[in-house]
């Protein structure tokens, strides 16, 4: 954080550099420093809350309250898209730095469930692809027989309750309709 710091303030100067990215550097900063308070056991609860706010104050100034941002996930949301889609980082360099900020901005046990719902998501997703793409295929075969239509669409259905199917057969037809004709139907 500090080597990418020094470098956009060589590159950009200091003052277009804190104007560019002085909210975020401050905030990553408080969110490290935040995660190392919550990880340090040997204080009580009321004593990294002192620390919490004193470390506000160091970091954001005065107006703390004022400057802070107060939307979390908003912050965290904006900070998984840009480090998904860093070309720079390997999968496993994300993962560390996602659960850097999980845990920094949300503690330790909400960084675990936050990072197991996020999981499951990802399944879900990925297999909707899945089931996407072979709405597609049987979509695009002419040639199939109604029998064989209704076969391929009950393997595709198996192990989804009616309302998900519906949900995604939803979705599927809303994202067919609003693709260009050639990402819709391969044309």
């Amino acid at each position: 954080l500090q080597a990418l710091k020094k470098l956009r303030r060589e590159v950009f100067g200091d003052t277009l550099a804190d104007s560019l990215f002085g909210e975020d550097e401050r905030m990553a900063d408080f969110v490290v420093r935040r995660g190392e308070l919550l990880k340090d056991a040997s204080l009580p609860v009321e004593e990294k809350k002192v620390r919490e706010d004193r470390l506000k104050k160091e970091i954001f100034g005065n107006d703390s309250e004022d400057a802070f941002p107060t939307d979390w996930l908003q912050y965290y949301e904006k900070t998984v898209r840009e480090t998904d889609q860093n070309p720079e980082m390997t999968g496993p360099e994300k993962e560390k730095v996602l659960d850097s900020l999980r845990e920094g901005l949300f503690g330790q046990e909400a960084a675990d469930r936050l990072k197991k719902v996020e999981q499951e998501q990802e399944a879900r997703e990925a297999r909707e692809e899945q089931i996407w793409k072979r709405l597609e295929s049987l979509e695009a075969d002419a040639a199939a027989a109604p029998a064989e239509r209704t076969r391929r669409l009950s393997e595709l259905q198996a192990g989804m309750s009616s309302e998900e199917w519906e949900h995604l057969v939803a979705r599927f037809q809303l994202h067919r309709s609003s693709a260009p004709p050639s990402a819709a139907t391969g044309k």
